[in-house]
């Protein structure tokens, strides 16, 4: 039996697993579309936790988006524990949700005690 994980951070460690691994902007190390031979689907996103340069990572994002194993943008979204102001984490949510739109891709949205702000 094959099993689907749609959002883990890391590489799966047996064959029947498929899995989206996620790398988030600022955070990982970003890995190279053509030498990075595993995984096959990756998904890319600022998390909430980790904003530091809104403009340098948006940037970062909107390159990521369209490399070829790239099938979902996130985990991004809104998180009221985060350092990073309110204001500024719907700001980049909002640019990632757009991002998600003008590629048709799904968003993985990552929501912690700010569902009003989210809805």
């Amino acid at each position: 039996m094959i099993y689907y994980n749609i959002h883990t951070h890391h590489v799966p460690a047996t064959p029947d697993v498929v899995a989206i691994v996620n790398t988030l902007i600022g955070l990982d190390s970003v890995p190279d579309a053509v030498s990075d031979p595993l995984p096959l689907f990756r998904s890319v996103g600022i998390h909430p936790c980790y904003i530091y340069n809104v403009e340098e990572q948006l940037a970062e994002l909107r390159r990521q988006a369209v490399q070829p194993r790239v099938v979902a943008i996130g985990e991004t979204g809104l998180d009221k524990r985060a350092a990073t102001p309110l204001t500024q984490q719907m700001e980049l949510f909002r640019a990632s949700a757009d991002l998600s739109e003008k590629h048709n891709l799904p968003l993985i949205i990552h929501c912690v005690k700010a569902w009003d702000e989210l809805i």
